[in-house]
């Protein structure tokens, strides 16, 4: 069967990003699932949508963590993390250690962006050193989502604030 060339364009970005996440990264351990082995979904936000193109796990402060990258119709790269703990005391301190690590805390509250009560969710600003997603450079700024649910314990970055809320309306966990 031919790949098409945006196929395999997605694929190899996806391959270089977990490479340099790998590289980069102070855990340095990551496995992903091949696109081609899943079925692909798009998800859609007004006028943005966004096509998960690569998923799989990570492991950050010696929990693994499930992860799903996204390419949105703008172009824009995202990546969501995710992970259910034992109970929520375990899920607020993972929500703390992300907040420790922001340059910046924009909004933090108990409510999700359809006004649900959430255990704890924090608009924040990430340095690249400090975010999961593939920085070209060390000093480049990422917004993201961070929240807790319970156990479960959820992150969505990317370069693009809009992006990241957008993402958030349509994100299923």
């Amino acid at each position: 069967m031919p790949v098409r060339p945006k196929r395999l364009e997605l694929v190899l970005g996806a391959i270089v990003g977990v490479f340099f996440l790998l590289v980069l990264s102070p855990q340095g351990q990551c496995t992903f699932d091949h696109p081609d082995s899943r079925s692909t979904t798009a998800k859609r936000h007004g006028k943005i949508s966004f096509e998960d193109n690569a998923s799989g796990r990570l492991i950050r402060d010696r929990t693994a963590f499930g992860f799903t990258s996204y390419l949105a119709s703008d172009g824009i790269n995202l990546l969501a993390i995710y992970t259910t703990f034992d109970d929520a005391a375990q899920a607020q301190a993972a929500f703390d250690r992300e907040l420790a690590k922001a340059e910046k805390v924009i909004k933090k509250g108990k409510k999700n962006k359809e006004g649900q009560i959430v255990g704890e969710r924090a608009q924040i600003v990430l340095l690249g050193g400090q975010a999961d997603i593939v920085a070209s450079k060390p000093d480049e700024r990422f917004a993201a989502v961070v929240w807790t649910d319970g156990a479960s314990f959820h992150e969505i970055e990317s370069s693009s604030l809009r992006d990241v809320l957008a993402l958030e309306k349509v994100y299923k966990y």
